[in-house]
């Protein structure tokens, strides 16, 4: 039962992230100003790395937000500029909600307990952080 909960809690997580970056909207599409994400309303979302207004600098995850709320509207190009991994990771993302509905329906065993789940969670996160490290290095 807990491996259920746990898959179903991820996947909660999962589609809050893809449904709020199909809500919110681009903005400018200027790498590195807080108004690339902006509400429905068209009013800017600001900054909301908590990393970077202590210390100045981009975490590794910086521009992630931007990149899904760009992937979401199409863009492409500008969704691989904010955050590399971003399109991955949002593609990682959806796969693992269809994953665990299919093993939901079919009362399979949960995806928490099955190691090539926890290795592949690894590899993508292991590739978001070194990508984010590299840009963090570039700028």
């Amino acid at each position: 039962m807990k491996g259920r909960l746990a898959d179903l809690a991820l996947a909660t997580l999962a589609t809050g992230q893809l449904a709020a970056a199909a809500w919110l909207t681009p903005g400018t599409s200027d790498v590195g100003r807080g108004d690339a994400v902006a509400l429905p309303s068209g009013r800017a979302l600001g900054g909301t790395c908590w990393f970077h207004e202590v210390f100045g600098l981009p975490c590794p995850f910086c521009g992630m937000t931007r990149s899904f709320v760009s992937l979401a509207h199409g863009r492409i190009g500008d969704a691989f500029r904010f955050h590399a991994a971003g399109p991955l990771l949002a593609i990682a993302m959806v796969v693992f909600v269809a994953a665990v509905a299919i093993v939901w329906v079919r009362r399979a065993q949960p995806l928490f307990y099955r190691r090539g789940f926890a290795v592949s969670f690894q590899i993508v996160a292991m590739l978001c952080v070194a990508t984010g490290i590299i840009q963090m290095a570039r700028s």
